[in-house]
Formats: C-alpha cells, sequence, structure tokens
C-alpha cells in the first residue's frame, strides 16, 4: 500500500513538471551520499531508491536513467559478492573424515579398528558428532593432526 501511495504521489508530481525538482535533486543528492552497501539494510534501502528512480522513469524522467543504471548495477555487484562461491564453503570433521575416506579408498569396514561400521555411519550422516576418543583414532589412522576434525559443524 505504501509503495501505491508513493508512485501516486511521484506521477502526480511527475504531471506538474518533467523535470527534477529542487525536493527530488536534495533526496536524490542524499541517497548518492549513501550507495555504498554492505548490509542487508542497505541493500533493502538501495531497492527501494532504485523503484523510485523506476518509478521517476517511468513518468517522464529519463534524465534519472543513468543513475537507476548505476545503482541497479550497485544491487547486483553487492549481491554477487554475498554468493556463495564454490571452495569457499566451511569445511568441518565430517567432510574431513569423508574426504579421508574417499582418498584412501575406505568403507565402513576399513574403519572397524577407529570405531562400529554404524557409529561411523552416523558420523558421515551427521546424526553423530566426532568425539575425543574418535579424533584421536581418526588422526592415528590417517596420519593427520587431531586439528583438522575440529572444525565447527556447518548447518544443513
Amino acid at each position: 500500500m505504501k509503495d501505491v501511495k508513493r508512485a501516486k504521489k511521484i506521477r502526480q508530481q511527475v504531471d506538474k513538471d518533467d523535470r527534477i525538482n529542487r525536493k527530488e535533486a536534495a533526496y536524490f543528492a542524499g541517497m548518492l551520499q549513501k550507495l555504498n552497501i554492505e548490509n542487508d539494510a542497505d541493500l533493502d534501502r538501495m531497492s527501494v531508491f532504485a523503484e523510485e528512480l523506476d518509478a521517476h522513469i517511468h513518468y517522464g524522467k529519463i534524465d534519472l536513467k543513468p543513475l537507476f543504471d548505476y545503482v541497479v548495477e550497485k544491487i547486483a555487484d553487492y549481491e554477487v559478492s554475498m554468493e556463495e562461491k564454490p571452495g569457499e564453503e566451511l569445511i568441518d570433521g565430517f567432510d574431513v573424515l569423508s574426504f579421508l575416506m574417499d582418498q584412501h579408498r575406505h568403507h565402513l569396514k576399513d574403519l572397524s579398528d577407529v570405531a562400529p561400521a554404524s557409529v561411523i555411519s552416523e558420523i558421515l550422516h551427521r546424526k553423530r558428532r566426532l568425539n575425543k576418543g574418535l579424533i584421536e583414532r581418526l588422526s592415528a589412522k590417517y596420519l593427520v593432526s587431531p586439528a583438522v576434525f575440529f572444525n565447527p559443524p556447518r548447518t544443513k
């Protein structure tokens, strides 16, 4: 409802004059000082600003098109920077165990000296956490530091 009222107000203002008035110019100048998008609140603010610019352009103020394009580009840049990139996801002890098993071509039965197959299966399916004893035995078996298993578990 708020957006409809704002669009109606913009349309009425545009009907009076197809150029930007002083009040609009001051508003746009203020928004230009806040163009950095560093968090989701900034993203929301700039998205609203882009919608307002789009409404102005739609109702005839085409001189705002370059500013609109710039704001949209800033929004897109922020969204791309926030996407999870391959290889940057967090790796935890479960992932390390799975990786080591793959590298050594081990199956559940190959870890019977560390823990029963059912326990290893529960760990790999994130139904059971790695405990100190398991970590010590796994690090001895695979000749790795116990520290590789201590990253916090990621949530699925």
